[in-house]
């Protein structure tokens, strides 16, 4: 995939989001369809070259584990929410001024998978 190609992760989100609404899947399986869209978004601010100043990316995508060199002690999962969460909440105590294509996309995500429950 070319995660410089914001038009790809679009289309990715798609599929993604109708095999998470719409065939049957197991709990499991929904959080491993969420991961890969995030991964990919994450993949694509990492391809922008677009810089988080308190974490490093690239050893956070590439991470197997909690324990991994470069994973901050909150751990991968947490660190990717907080970092989402820094991104669309411009309220938040510690934004981030992430470029705009960058948070459509993830509002495209949450609306995608979840239509009318986003807060983004």
């Amino acid at each position: 995939m070319n995660y410089e190609n914001i038009d790809d992760i679009r289309d990715l989100i798609l599929r993604k989001a109708v095999r998470h609404r719409l065939d049957e899947v197991e709990d499991w399986e929904a959080e491993i369809i969420e991961l890969e869209c995030n991964q990919a978004i994450f993949e694509y601010i990492f391809a922008t070259g677009f810089i988080i100043e308190d974490v490093d990316l690239r050893k956070l995508l590439d991470a197997v584990d909690d324990e991994d060199e470069g994973v901050p002690e909150a751990g991968v999962d947490a660190t990717f929410e907080d970092i989402t969460e820094r991104i669309c909440n411009p309220e938040h105590d510690n934004p981030i001024a992430a470029p705009a294509a960058v948070k459509q996309l993830f509002a495209f995500y949450y609306e995608t998978f979840w239509p009318g429950q986003s807060t983004y």
